[in-house]
């Protein structure tokens, strides 16, 4: 099977199914260079499986999640193998499919289909946070902090390497092993420079990504020009717009 490009921008919204899969796989040979023949399908067991020390932190499941996804396998079983890297004293951790496993864990199975990625540790970094970007339901400041892991594990991988990665801390090379825009890349990172209570603002839905956008232009003028006074107008400029973007919504 021919491997193309991988793109997380063009997978569909249905995230309680399977379909995206293929995709996950798609990513890993794009971020290893590997071809085929680097991964192992076996079954394991899923008393054998541990989820990513970072997913309940970075990506928590939703409410109901496990349940849709039990249903969806119910119905169609494993369409799709999961994705592990080999842990110590015999186990697994899970690089994509986190969800599968809590669907097949409540249908009562005891095994799942895996495959095997030979991946290094900050290339494994890099995929889980990359495979979990594509959820609908993540919040502005999951999908910034997701980008900068990314951009740091490329980073930390070409240093290992002797800079074998091209360009590692660009938001080209982001974009180049997500698929995902440039611009957007950006616009998300740039919201690490915001004051706190405006990203809390941002996801809590009472400011816009567009809002913030401004907003991070506006302090990075303000710091500049008006040191004293940054605070202050910082606050009244995110009232105005506050108030305009009621005002046109209404």
């Amino acid at each position: 099977m021919a491997i193309g490009k991988f793109d997380l921008s063009k997978i569909r919204a249905e995230r309680v199914t399977q379909s995206h899969a293929d995709n996950d796989m798609e990513f890993i040979d794009k971020m290893n260079s590997a071809k085929q023949g680097h991964r192992k399908l076996v079954k394991l067991p899923l008393s054998l499986l541990d989820a990513n020390p970072h997913q309940e932190e970075c990506y928590p499941v939703s409410d109901g999640e496990y349940e849709s996804m039990a249903n969806s396998m119910a119905q169609l079983g494993q369409i799709e193998p999961i994705h592990v890297i080999p842990a110590a004293r015999g186990r697994y951790q899970i690089l994509a499919g986190h969800r599968r496993v809590g669907g097949a864990r409540l249908l009562g199975w005891k095994e799942i289909d895996c495959f095997i990625e030979d991946l290094t540790p900050n290339l494994a970094t890099a995929v889980f946070h990359a495979t979990n970007l594509d959820r609908q339901e993540l919040k502005p400041s999951q999908r910034m902090q997701g980008y900068l892991a990314i951009e740091k594990a490329l980073a930390d991988e070409a240093v290992l390497n002797g800079g074998s990665i091209a360009n590692p801390r660009t938001t080209a090379a982001v974009a180049e092993r997500t698929g995902d825009n440039i611009r957007t890349i950006q616009r998300y990172k740039h919201l690490n420079n915001l004051i706190p209570d405006f990203l809390s603002m941002l996801d809590s839905g009472d400011i816009s990504l567009r809002m913030a956008g401004r907003l991070f232009q506006f302090c990075l003028t303000s710091r500049k020009t008006f040191q004293p006074l940054f605070i202050y107008l910082v606050i009244i400029h995110a009232c105005f717009l506050s108030f305009l973007y009621s005002s046109r919504a209404s």
